[in-house]
């Protein structure tokens, strides 16, 4: 079906939905028409993908869109992507490679280990340092996607439980991972290719299928539970997968880690723009 004039409803009413939202930023790109970094292809693109995230119901992705640009003023994500420095501890247990051969939705990937937790309390205690650091990786993960490019404007993600115990998740764990599940449902619409769960114990991969039942089906689909990580490999190829994972780089994730460097990583032009001016006005 042709939602063209879907699309262009939307793109006509950028304006009011910007000023009513009271900030124009959007995935790193400027969605006010009247702004000097505007490009409305690049806009074209992401008004699409809102559009298929709320099955083309005007009224929602009209909703969904204000709340997403008020959110992002307020939580500031850029910053805790590009400027802010996050503690260590939190290295072990969440990872973003690249990986340029992969296929279609593969070539970026971020990576979530919850069996490397020693102390929970440690990692989870303090909610708003571990979202602003979740946050963080997610953000650089977007800045890495193309959304010019069919094939790279998507991202895969993976969680780990190696290690993990369905009984050991503390209170804390339970309330983190409710956050950020709801919050990346709520802000991050229409990113994630597919999401693998590997290395699932018995119990929870029985609960993980139950689960699946009752989700709707385009969700279901990017949904993929394996026992094993090594069978990672029969679904995600290329050199940004570990051989933990099945890969053949033959390296480990630590190694293939990515790890943003401003002086080297291009940000979108408004993206720099935002982020100057956030640190002349804090020097000021």
């Amino acid at each position: 079906m042709d939602h063209s004039e879907d699309l262009e409803k939307i793109l006509g009413e950028l304006e009011g939905l910007v000023k009513k939202a009271g900030y124009d930023e959007f995935y790193g790109y400027q969605m006010d028409p009247k702004g000097e970094f505007y490009d409305s292809k690049i806009a074209s693109k992401l008004i699409y993908k809102l559009l298929k995230a709320y099955n083309f119901n005007l009224e929602e992705t009209r909703r969904h869109f204000v709340d997403i640009l008020k959110w992002r003023g307020e939580f500031d994500p850029l910053s805790a992507a590009f400027l802010e420095k996050h503690d260590p501890k939190f290295d072990k247990i969440g990872v973003m490679t690249l990986n340029p051969d992969g296929q279609s939705g593969d070539k970026v990937i971020t990576w979530n280990l919850y069996g490397t937790i020693d102390n929970s309390e440690d990692v989870f205690g303090r909610l708003d340092e571990f979202m602003r650091w979740r946050v963080g990786i997610m953000e650089q993960a977007i800045n890495q996607l193309d959304f010019d490019d069919t094939t790279n404007d998507y991202m895969a993600q993976v969680h780990d439980y190696k290690g993990a115990s369905l009984f050991s998740m503390t209170g804390d764990a339970k309330k983190a991972s409710t956050s950020i599940i709801k919050m990346f449902g709520d802000y991050y619409p229409e990113v994630l290719s597919r999401k693998y769960f590997v290395n699932v114990p018995a119990l929870m991969a029985f609960l993980f299928n139950a689960f699946k039942a009752f989700v709707a089906e385009a969700t279901r689909k990017k949904l993929v539970m394996l026992r094993h990580g090594v069978e990672l490999s029969d679904y995600i190829d290329g050199v940004g997968v570990p051989k933990s994972y099945g890969g053949k780089s033959g390296k480990g994730l630590d190694e293939l880690r990515f790890i943003f460097d401003k002086d080297r990583v291009r940000l979108p032009a408004y993206v720099s723009y935002l982020l100057e001016t956030k640190v002349t006005n804090e020097v000021d």
